[in-house]
C-alpha cells in the first residue's frame, strides 16, 4: 500500500535557498508561468486533465516557493491543467514534516504507556493489540506537524490543494532517516482520496494510517523539502519538477509503481529520469476523476482498487513492520526508524 510519499533524490551540489518575500502588487499568476522544455517531446498538450485547481501556497524560514510552484505547472501543462492562487504565499509554523527524534518519542511511550515494559521484545509478540496501539501512537508522533497543519489549514476542504515548502522534511538536529549522504527525503503528500484507497486494504501501512488522527475532512497536501528540491535544481531542473508533480498525483489519490519512468516511481534518479516520465491512462483517469478534470470528469470522486490505479509492471515491494522492531525504534534505532517511515510512505526505496 501506500500512503503520503516518501521520494528520494540523488544530491550532488549544495546551493543555498531563495528567499519567499515578493510584492503584493505582483501578479498571483507569475507563481505558476509555463517554460516550454528543452525536449519539444514533452511540450505536446492534450486535454486528459483540462481544467484549472486552486492551491494556496505556504512557506517556513528562507525558502523557495516560487519555483516549485512552477515546476507544478510546467509538468502538468502537457495535460491542459493549469493552478492558481488567490494570494502570497503564506508562513506557517510548520518547519518540518516528519518529528524524528526517537529520544522524544521513547519519552513520551514511556508517558502514554505507564506500566508497559517498552524494552521487552516478547511482550510486543505476544500482545497483538498493545503493538497495534505502539504503532499508531509512533505513527502519530512522527506525523504530528502534518497533523497539525491539516487541521489548521482546511478551511476550503477538498477545493483547494495546499502546497507547503519547508527547510528539510525531518526534524532538525538529529539524525536523518537517511543514512545514505547521496540521497534525502525530498516530499511527501496525503489527501481524502488516496485514505480511502487504503481504507479498503488490508495492509499494514493501510491500519497504520486509519489510526492517524488527520481531520475527517482535510485539504489535500504536499510538503516539499527545499534543502533537496534546491539541490535538484542546481544539478537538473527537470527533477525538481518530477518531485513535485509526484507529489501532486499522490493528492490525486495515485499510488507508488515499479514501472520505470512512471512518474510515479518511487525514486527520481539524475541522468536517468527526465521530462518524459510520464502518468500512464489509468493514472491520468483516477486523477482526472478525484480531482474533476478533464473533459469527461465525473461529479463525484473515484475511489478505485489500489491494484487498479497502478501500471502493469514488475510486482510492488510491500514493507512490513514486524512487531519486534517496535522496541528498537522506540530504543532510538535509525534503522527500524527508516523502516517504519519507508512503510508509511509507501516502501518504495532501498532498505
Amino acid at each position: 500500500m501506500r500512503c503520503a510519499l516518501r521520494f528520494l533524490i540523488s544530491v550532488f551540489v549544495s546551493v543555498g535557498g531563495i528567499g519567499c518575500g515578493s510584492d503584493a502588487s505582483d501578479d498571483l499568476d507569475r507563481y505558476f508561468r509555463v517554460d516550454p522544455y528543452p525536449n519539444a517531446a514533452c511540450n505536446k498538450v492534450d486535454q486528459r486533465l483540462a481544467g484549472r485547481r486552486q492551491v494556496r501556497l505556504f512557506f517556513n524560514g528562507v525558502v523557495s516557493v516560487e519555483p516549485v510552484a512552477h515546476g507544478l505547472a510546467n509538468y502538468y501543462h502537457r495535460h491542459s491543467l493549469s493552478f492558481f492562487t488567490d494570494a502570497e504565499p503564506r508562513a506557517t509554523t510548520m518547519a518540518y514534516a516528519l518529528d524524528t527524534d526517537m529520544d522524544a518519542l521513547m519519552r513520551a511511550a514511556t508517558a502514554n504507556f505507564p506500566g508497559v515494559d517498552l524494552n521487552n521484545d516478547a511482550a510486543f509478540m505476544a500482545d497483538p493489540a498493545l503493538y497495534d496501539r505502539l504503532r499508531t501512537f509512533a505513527a502519530n508522533f512522527i506525523l504530528k506537524p502534518m497533523v497539525d497543519f491539516a487541521a489548521a489549514h482546511s478551511e476550503a476542504a477538498g477545493a483547494i490543494t495546499n502546497v507547503i515548502v519547508v527547510p528539510q522534511l525531518e526534524r532538525p538536529g538529529v539524525e536523518k532517516v537517511l543514512s545514505d549522504s547521496t540521497k534525502s527525503l525530498a516530499g511527501l503528500a496525503i489527501s481524502p482520496a488516496l485514505l480511502a484507497i487504503f481504507a479498503g486494504s488490508q495492509s499494514e501501512e493501510s491500519k497504520i494510517w486509519q489510526g492517524v488522527q488527520l481531520p475527517s475532512a482535510f485539504s489535500p497536501m504536499m510538503v516539499l523539502g527545499d534543502d533537496v528540491l534546491t539541490n535538484a535544481r542546481a544539478s537538473a531542473p527537470e527533477l525538481q519538477d518530477l518531485v513535485v508533480a509526484h507529489e501532486f498525483g499522490h493528492t490525486g489519490a495515485l499510488t507508488h509503481t515499479m514501472v520505470e519512468r512512471n512518474l510515479m516511481y518511487p525514486v527520481v534518479r539524475r541522468n536517468i529520469d527526465d521530462c518524459t516520465d510520464s502518468l500512464d491512462d489509468s493514472q491520468l483517469t483516477t486523477v482526472s476523476a478525484n480531482y474533476g478534470l478533464g473533459p469527461a470528469a465525473r461529479t463525484a470522486p473515484l475511489v478505485q482498487r489500489v491494484d487498479a490505479a497502478l501500471p502493469a509492471g514488475p510486482s510492488r515491494i510491500l514493507p512490513s513492520f514486524a512487531p519486534d522492531r517496535m522496541r528498537a525504534l522506540l530504543a532510538g534505532d535509525r534503522q527500524a526508524l527508516r523502516s517504519f517511515v519507508d512503510m508509511l510512505f509507501h516502501g518504495g526505496g532501498p532498505s
